[in-house]
């Protein structure tokens, strides 16, 4: 297994369009995951109260907030975060979330995936800062996505089975084991990859890949 990015994520309720039995989920994908810092809220918004309120939520006073806006913008500049929320270094997903109090509703995840998914991630520009990295182990496994890579332009994100209710054309021929606290899949590595192949060519996107996630909030607040 290859880590394809670490991401900063707070439980998303589930959205009223999906059928989906779960009472929140955790997803890393630009359709359902809720992912910090927000660049609008913390770094662009007009009204600068909206940064304060924003990091509020984290109990970060206005010095702090001042601060992690300054972070996160030099973060985005320089490709070591990148808009939609992918950060490529542990190191730097680190540093924010510490420097986010690790609130408690706030998860630091790694995304794994297998050699062969890394490779189509790269040939759709998945990776523009150079490619995927060995997954760092000590971390607490969550369960599986069936993602697929989107780019239009310089932004590259992952869309979400889940968007094209792939999840209801799945459960009618396979059994789905769902966590009901995060949305994610628990099936074994055999399942996820024939789940993936039953979905090719369905949907928006041409093929959908089966990305793991894995909590290492743990590790981050003891320093590790």
């Amino acid at each position: 297994m290859l880590c394809i990015g670490y991401y900063l994520i707070t439980p998303a309720p589930r959205p009223t369009w999906c059928a989906m039995r779960a009472k929140q989920f955790l997803s890393i994908s630009s359709g359902i995951g809720v992912k910090h810092p927000d660049p609008v809220s913390c770094c662009f918004a007009r009204d600068p109260n909206t940064t304060l309120r924003y990091a509020a939520q984290f109990g970060l006073d206005q010095a702090a907030a001042v601060r992690l806006r300054q972070v996160t913008l030099q973060l985005l500049r320089t490709g070591q975060l990148t808009d939609t929320g992918r950060f490529p270094s542990y190191a730097d997903a680190r540093g924010v979330y510490r420097m986010m109090n690790a609130a408690p509703m706030l998860h630091l995840v790694g995304a794994w995936a297998s050699e062969g998914t890394v490779f189509r991630l790269a040939e759709a520009g998945f990776f523009p800062e150079g490619g995927a990295s060995p997954a760092l182990y000590g971390a607490k496994p969550l369960g599986a996505e069936l993602l697929a890579p989107v780019t239009m332009g310089n932004s590259h994100w992952l869309d979400t089975y889940l968007e094209d209710h792939l999840d209801t054309t799945l459960s009618r021929h396979y059994r789905l084991a769902v966590d009901p606290e995060t949305g994610l899949l628990q099936n074994d590595a055999r399942s996820l990859a024939l789940f993936s192949y039953a979905l090719t060519g369905m949907g928006e996107q041409p093929a959908w890949y089966p990305v793991y996630l894995a909590d290492h909030s743990e590790m981050a607040r003891e320093g590790a």
